[in-house]
């Protein structure tokens, strides 16, 4: 239950506080979900869980956890997948609270253990999860980076054959003066 709202909440503050970051993550969350979904369909995976004993409360809720939430198509953690990928993006987002920072990376690191220790996952399949979002999120910052790259340089030739042919000051479009800004 938490990590929906997790996830939710941290993507529409994405979205509101940097779109860039937002649309990065969920680039990143797509892609990684596909290759999961490619990896159930060739080879499911299931996690065997052990038998429930007593009748606390926590013995309850595993068991409601158990009902809704089947043990296949395990390896990797599509839990462990999206909440990495939120606590990488919270990297790249400035100037934000620290005690937003600490709440994203605890409650974060909290969702991925528990898929552990609720037997929901093993190790393997988190870090083959975070493997993922790893290799996503690289390939993806150099293709941005990339594309962000080409387009200043394009912007940089225009602004000087702009500031050639027109003889003013491509910032202001005033003819040039001696206090002219340029770059």
């Amino acid at each position: 239950m938490l990590w929906y709202a997790f996830i939710f909440g941290y993507l529409v503050y994405f979205c509101f506080k940097d779109t860039k970051v937002y649309l990065f993550t969920m680039t990143t969350i797509v892609i990684g979900e596909i290759l999961c979904f490619v990896f159930y369909y060739f080879y499911q995976t299931t996690v065997t869980r052990p038998d429930l004993h007593g009748n606390g409360v926590f013995t309850m809720l595993l068991e409601q956890i158990y009902q809704k939430d089947n043990p296949y198509n395990c390896f990797p953690s599509i839990h462990v997948l999206t909440t990495y990928a939120i606590m990488l993006a919270s990297l790249q987002i400035k100037r934000k609270h620290i005690i937003n920072t600490l709440l994203i990376h605890v409650l974060g690191t909290l969702i991925i253990l528990s898929t552990l220790f609720t037997k929901q996952h093993v190790f393997l399949d988190v870090a083959a999860s975070m493997l993922i979002v790893s290799v996503i999120y690289s390939l993806l910052a150099m293709v941005f980076s990339t594309q962000i790259l080409v387009k200043k340089q394009r912007k940089k030739a225009v602004w000087k054959k702009n500031s050639k042919q027109q003889n003013c000051c491509p910032i202001y479009q005033i003819p040039k003066m001696k206090n002219c800004r340029t770059r």
